[in-house]
């Protein structure tokens, strides 16, 4: 009956018109005498809608909606507005900042730092775990606690990424035996997770620390671990000595290895000198 009223022009409706339309719209209404109703000098609201085939807040596919609800609804809907959902880079966020406040405090171990974590339940993912490890680069124990709290969690497994990340955070704080037991975790797992940037980190940590020696014999024993002592991979570990200035120990390494791998790869070791 509705659409059919609005594709009726309204010129003018009379009394027993209007009276038949409120009889139409309400059936349960009791029919009285014309002549006792009062009439109002406006048509509602609801009715005037219809007397404009383009109204400007409506579309025709728009339900009709009465209008003692329609207030209502406007009202409800200013008073329990829909809370959109957080994006993921908000939720990561927020997750970054609830580990760091549990891991600024002062843990005596790894084991405690990890301990502290349990119970809570953040939402994993590669990037945070690598957020969090940079955040705490320059303190081993609550990034290891992080680290093998993370570990340990269900549905998530760390990427060659972030044992990097750990091997170098343990090596810039000279923890060497346990930066060690992270190389071999990681070529336990296998899959080429120990690669020539894992052992370049390696090289690194061990020359800036004075142990010279060792990350030579670090260069030569990495093909345990999959890895080839290929040009690259020398002219890394002489870079590394070399910025320690320590250049007998990079000519050591040039002359022991010269053999293996042809000179005219390497890098011109009077170029290191200079």
């Amino acid at each position: 009956m509705l659409a059919r009223l609005h594709n009726l022009k309204l010129y003018s409706i009379s009394k027993t018109h209007l009276h038949a339309l409120r009889y139409f719209s309400n059936p349960l209404c009791t029919i009285t005498d014309p002549a006792q109703v009062t009439e109002s000098p406006e048509l509602p609201s609801w009715v005037k809608f219809f007397e404009n085939k383009h109204p400007k807040d409506a579309s025709s596919d728009d339900d009709f909606v009465i209008p003692s609800l329609a207030n209502w609804v406007e009202t409800h809907n200013l008073n329990h507005p829909t809370k959109p959902p957080k994006p993921l880079g908000e939720t990561a966020d927020t997750d970054i900042e609830n580990v760091s406040t549990i891991l600024k405090i002062r843990y005596p171990s790894p084991e405690n730092a990890a301990q502290a974590l349990d119970g809570y339940d953040f939402n994993l993912s590669n990037n945070l775990v690598q957020r969090v490890l940079m955040r705490f680069s320059n303190d081993w124990v609550p990034a290891l606690g992080f680290f093998t709290w993370a570990n340990n969690q269900t549905d998530y497994r760390h990427p060659p990424e972030a044992y990097n990340s750990m091997v170098d955070i343990l090596g810039k704080s000279k923890n060497f035996e346990l930066m060690w037991d992270v190389v071999k975790e990681m070529d336990r797992i296998g899959g080429g997770y120990v690669t020539l940037e894992t052992m370049t980190k390696v090289f690194r940590r061990l020359a800036k620390a004075g142990k010279h020696q060792e990350a030579i014999e670090a260069f030569r024993g990495m093909e345990r671990f999959g890895v080839s002592k290929g040009v690259v991979a020398l002219n890394t570990l002489m870079a590394a000595l070399v910025k320690e200035r320590r250049v007998e120990h990079a000519q050591e390494a040039f002359l022991e290895f010269k053999e293996s791998i042809p000179v005219k790869h390497l890098q011109c070791f009077d170029t290191w000198v200079v």
